[in-house]
């Protein structure tokens, strides 16, 4: 346990360019963004660092050092400004690590907590590592659920979602079974009903677009159990969505049929 507590100390963006507010002290100490810290955090993101420095230490400048330490912000044009990661900080741990169930090849995480705590179904979460624009759209969504049956309600989680049905259908060029491709990229702080799984459950109301042209496809293929839905947590999920409309039309010649509008 010291070992492995001696190398949580040297981990972390702790470098003086990048992270403005280092202290040796607080290096040595490798403490995380308690719940605590992302309270304070929250109220001087946006803010120059002499600013920041000007605040009582343990208030402005601790905070900020281990917020861009485990990643979950960064200095940028003079500001301190939140990461995705800050956006999706419930599913990470104090240290910014995915809280994990477990990993495959290809960088997907299921998670067993959201929010430090425990789940009852299966999320995803897949890591960019800077690969945005590669993703085959046809294998990148790997755990489907059906329609029929909705999950337990989970807040202030980001990233992009598909629907598709049972059976594939023809395109301009080949097949698909994919009806639309969506992402969701919420302020956690500022939106009282943040993430992918409120923007799911709008589909199931009578809303207009996409909702009412999901439900037109319901009914005409025998109801929601002839529908499957899937969601991944990412970073950046604006450039996800794009990368992997972009790589549906250049398999098909045309984007999916429930994403006219794109």
């Amino acid at each position: 346990m010291k070992a492995v507590w001696t190398m949580l100390k040297k981990r972390g963006i702790i470098d003086y360019a990048r992270n403005p507010f280092c202290c040796d002290d607080w290096i040595s100490q490798g403490h995380g963004l308690t719940t605590h810290r992302q309270e304070q955090l929250s109220k001087i993101l946006g803010k120059i660092p002499a600013e920041i420095k000007s605040i009582k230490r343990n208030n402005g400048s601790y905070p900020a050092f281990v917020a861009i330490r485990w990643g979950f912000a960064e200095v940028r044009k003079n500001k301190l400004i939140p990461t995705d990661k800050w956006n999706n900080k419930i599913i990470y741990d104090f240290w910014g690590t995915p809280l994990v169930l477990s990993r495959n090849k290809t960088s997907h995480v299921k998670l067993s907590k959201v929010n430090n705590k425990p789940i009852s179904h299966l999320i995803e979460y897949k890591s960019l590592n800077n690969r945005i624009g590669i993703y085959n759209y046809q294998k990148f969504f790997t755990l489907w659920k059906n329609w029929d049956s909705f999950e337990p309600r989970v807040d202030g989680i980001n990233g992009v979602y598909a629907f598709r049905l049972k059976t594939e259908f023809g395109r301009l060029r080949g097949k698909s079974n994919v009806l639309y491709i969506g992402q969701c990229n919420q302020n956690t702080n500022i939106n009282s009903r943040p993430g992918i799984w409120h923007r799911l459950q709008n589909y199931r109301q009578n809303n207009d677009g996409a909702s009412r042209r999901l439900k037109e496809v319901e009914k005409f293929f025998g109801g929601r159990s002839s529908i499957g839905y899937s969601y991944i947590i990412c970073d950046s999920p604006r450039k996800v969505e794009e990368a992997l409309l972009a790589d549906y039309y250049t398999k098909h010649l045309e984007f999916p049929p429930l994403n006219r509008s794109k």
